[in-house]
């Protein structure tokens, strides 16, 4: 059976449009949530995310007992950077970058999005562009279309 890639569209739905949907117990719909965060361009953030890494890597070689939340503390305490990032600017993105068990694959997907945001922070591309070229690397990573 050939994979074909899924044809996709996006509409804007009127609050009574996503009500209606909802009361469809076969349908999910999702609430988008924004965290509310302090400005940081995305060349900062990418290299401020190479940094946490590598310091993340470096404080599990020397504490391979540790668990996440004492790996994060330790790199709070290092990095202003870190701190400013896992506090203010972007909590759940430095949270991710500092797992235990994140896989490079992960990471590199993170770096793909930063360096689009960057792109359409310099006017590069449009928001649409960056949202279709995400979506189209995801189904890239995951096979999707592939015969």
């Amino acid at each position: 059976m050939d994979q074909q890639t899924p044809t996709t569209n996006t509409v804007s739905l009127t609050p009574d449009q996503v009500a209606r949907l909802r009361d469809n117990p076969e349908n999910v719909v999702y609430d988008v949530v924004h965290d509310d965060v302090e400005y940081t361009s995305m060349t900062e953030v990418k290299r401020a995310m190479a940094v946490i890494r590598g310091l993340a890597a470096s404080i599990r070689e020397q504490h391979s007992d540790w668990d996440d939340n004492a790996v994060r503390k330790e790199i709070r305490r290092r990095s202003a950077v870190a701190e400013q990032m896992a506090f203010s600017t972007h909590p759940k993105l430095f949270a991710t970058i500092t797992a235990k068990h994140i896989d490079d694959s992960t990471a590199n997907m993170i770096g793909f999005m930063l360096d689009l945001h960057a792109r359409r922070e310099r006017g590069e591309i449009t928001e649409e562009d960056t949202t279709s070229a995400f979506y189209a690397e995801m189904l890239r990573q995951n096979g999707v279309g592939r015969k």
